[in-house]
């Protein structure tokens, strides 16, 4: 009886499992590319990257009203492109073909994609024919997209450290760093220290545990390293592998880059303040 029952229990949970699966895989984009290509090996891991890297800017500029306008044309293009090319990867298998008079929309498909009859529709796609006129006039050029991939992230991270510099006062860059470090560590627990009652010296003594420990997300080493990889994506041969790179430190960067620019409007906001004052 406990057997059974544990049994029913464990069909019941794998049940629920893959109900909750499937719902999820009907709501999210990122399963759905992962099934294409690794298990059912429909698409290329470039087929995958693209639309991956393009559906989370989508969703930037949707969510945070955040364009990109540097790189959304080239962008644009290569997904347009990856999708087109999918056409002849993923063709459809059955057609519906009303009889009677061409609807208006038909007869404008027809003639666009030179099909005598819907009938020829699936030999078309089987031969590439509709993805050839799809990206008619639709010219993309590989070298152009990594250098604009390149100087849109290289552009951001050397105005991310200005704005250190700007709101630090000081170009020197052991400094810079420092303040970087300390701001971290104030934010995360210096500020909890001071309310609990612990003061200087004990305070520095923790930053300097802290940054001994690896405690900073951010620091100008690791920003370097961001700005030498931005600078080697303008040499990227393979868009798919250049657009992966670029958002693989995008999504690092960005709340860095936020940070700052916050910082310096907030400065900016009490220098004016001060300038009027004094008037």
């Amino acid at each position: 009886m406990g057997t059974g029952a544990h049994r029913m229990d464990t069909r019941w949970a794998r049940a629920k499992i893959h109900r909750r699966g499937k719902k999820e895989l009907d709501k999210e984009f990122e399963p759905k590319l992962r099934i294409l290509h690794f298990r059912l090996n429909r698409i290329s891991e470039d087929d995958r990257k693209i639309p991956s890297v393009c559906h989370k800017l989508r969703c930037e500029a949707f969510h945070r009203a955040h364009l990109r306008p540097q790189i959304l044309e080239h962008v644009c293009k290569l997904l347009y492109q990856t999708v087109a090319d999918v056409t002849v990867k993923l063709p459809v298998k059955v057609y519906s073909i009303p009889g009677g008079e061409v609807y208006k929309d038909s007869a404008a498909f027809l003639e666009r994609f030179a099909l005598q009859s819907a009938y020829n529709l699936g030999t078309y796609e089987r031969e590439g024919k509709l993805r050839g006129k799809l990206v008619e006039n639709i010219a993309f050029d590989t070298a152009q997209f990594a250098r604009a991939l390149s100087a849109d992230l290289f552009q951001r991270i050397d105005e991310t450290v200005d704005g250190l510099a700007y709101v630090g006062e000081t170009d020197d860059r052991a400094k810079i760093d420092h303040n970087l470090k300390y701001t971290q560590f104030w934010r995360e627990l210096g500020a909890k220290l001071l309310k609990n009652g612990i003061y200087e010296p004990q305070l520095g003594e923790e930053f300097k545990a802290r940054q001994a420990a690896g405690g900073a997300k951010f620091t100008l080493s690791k920003i370097e390293r961001w700005r030498r990889v931005a600078l080697a994506i303008a040499r990227i041969s393979s868009p798919a592998s250049a657009l992966d790179h670029y958002w693989a430190i995008d999504k690092r960067f960005i709340p860095l880059e936020q940070d700052v620019a916050e910082a310096v409007c907030r400065y900016d906001d009490e220098i004016n303040m001060g300038v009027h004052d004094r008037r």
